[in-house]
């Protein structure tokens, strides 16, 4: 049995939960006691990189150096003959992706796919993925990639990439414009104000500094399953994504988020 108790003149509400070990649980106005302090102040979180698994290889990405450009070649041959080398990847070796739309509502040829192709868009764009015993020996046979570039004339200024004719990405239906949104019911009549006042704010870019960076570890299970370890919050977005890129069914996926090292969205 579950009974609501609501305090119409207080801001308490409380839901009184009968049953085993009757308890009250607020939800408005009282303190929530943390539970996961104790453990991460003693050291003994459980972070992605804790996870272990039987022979695992590593995959370490060779990013973009360039905001904007052309990628003209990439060389390998050097890097796949380093020692723990087991493969190197570029989007010509790709049979799936690319990365779904993180929104219905953005411009469909924006979609990005999950290694850099002809052109990179931005410093960090993920380019040559490598495989190896090691992350060491992966980052070592990284030093050895050769990418020849072409340089794009860049956008740093968000306002200034709505009118510019530099396109990040062709065939979008406005330019650079994501998408557009428009709330319904917000059209106040500013002719019949005495006073509208105008203001432009700049909402800074975030930079955190997390105690794990975007990191994933994975395998196949023996039912079949593909089961993934991120550092995240949100596992069921992560494993839709998952499901989107393999082409597989969201129910052969299982992702678990433990102790999260930051996440300041």
């Amino acid at each position: 049995m579950i009974s609501l108790l609501v305090a119409t003149n207080s801001v308490d509400y409380l839901i009184l939960l009968a049953g085993e070990g009757d308890r009250i649980m607020a939800l408005r106005g009282t303190s929530v006691r943390r539970r996961e302090d104790a453990p991460l102040l003693r050291g003994e979180g459980t972070f992605v990189a804790d996870i272990e698994f039987d022979n695992p290889a590593y995959v370490h990405y060779l990013t973009s150096t360039m905001a904007h450009a052309k990628v003209l070649s990439i060389e390998t041959s050097v890097a796949r003959s380093m020692p723990g080398v087991i493969d190197i990847i570029t989007n010509a070796d790709l049979d799936i992706g690319p990365y779904p739309s993180s929104n219905p509502l953005f411009d469909e040829a924006m979609i990005r796919p999950l290694l850099a192709d002809e052109r990179v868009r931005f410093v960090g764009e993920p380019i040559v993925a490598i495989v190896a015993d090691s992350p060491a020996m992966a980052a070592d046979a990284a030093e050895l990639i050769e990418v020849d570039y072409d340089s794009l004339d860049v956008l740093v200024d968000v306002e200034a990439a709505l009118d510019s004719d530099v396109l990040l990405f062709e065939g979008t239906v406005e330019g650079n414009v994501v998408c557009r949104m428009e709330a319904e019911g917000l059209h106040p009549d500013f002719d019949s104000c005495e006073v509208v006042t105008q203001v432009r704010t700049i909402n800074n870019r975030l930079a955190p500094a997390p105690l794990e960076t975007r990191v994933a570890a994975a395998e196949w299970t023996a039912d079949g399953r593909l089961h993934c370890f991120n550092a995240g919050q949100g596992p069921h977005p992560v494993r839709a994504v998952i499901a989107s890129i393999l082409e597989i069914e969201n129910d052969q996926i299982r992702v678990v988020s433990r102790d999260v090292g930051g996440s300041f969205g």
